[in-house]
């Protein structure tokens, strides 16, 4: 019975997730379905879905810090979470269309750990590169946005 209501819960969480055209969470690239461009005159949250090369259904999302700064100023909560094996956020600041901080890097392993990481930026590219270990498998993730015409790329 246990087993049912688990598989039956996960069908409906997929079918639910799945059922919304992305167009209705955020802009994306033309180029690939896992990159999101977030509009810096947008001050709602967007987030996209999407399954990655190794079929595991990935969340990226954007948050606007409040901000009564110019539009393209402010600071911006960068989230990424993987199912089931990890969930990554960190926040930047952007002052005239280029980065000037990343900051407040938090890697939850959702199975296995975090065996390194590392959040770096310059002026209009800021990455955040880690490596989950399951087992004996270690796996380079990454994180990155980039700016480019007044707007926030995150991949």
């Amino acid at each position: 019975m246990k087993k049912w209501l688990i598989s039956f819960i996960s069908v409906f969480c997929l079918l639910v997730l799945g059922g919304f055209p992305r167009s209705a969470f955020a802009s994306e690239s033309q180029e690939s379905p896992s990159v999101m461009i977030y509009n810096f005159k947008e001050t709602a949250p967007k987030a996209i879905s999407y399954f990655d090369e190794q079929g595991n259904f990935v969340e990226l999302t954007i948050e606007k810090s409040c901000s009564l700064a110019r539009v393209d100023n402010g600071s911006y909560k960068i989230s990424k979470t993987v199912a089931g094996v990890v969930s990554v956020s960190y926040y930047v600041t952007i002052k005239d269309n280029q980065f000037t901080q990343a900051y407040n890097l938090s890697i939850n392993a959702l199975s296995g750990s975090v065996a390194s990481k590392n959040l770096s930026y310059n002026s209009n590219k800021a990455t955040c590169s880690f490596t989950t270990k399951a087992g004996a498998i270690y796996t380079p993730r990454s994180v990155v946005a980039t700016i480019s015409n007044k707007s926030l790329y995150v991949s």
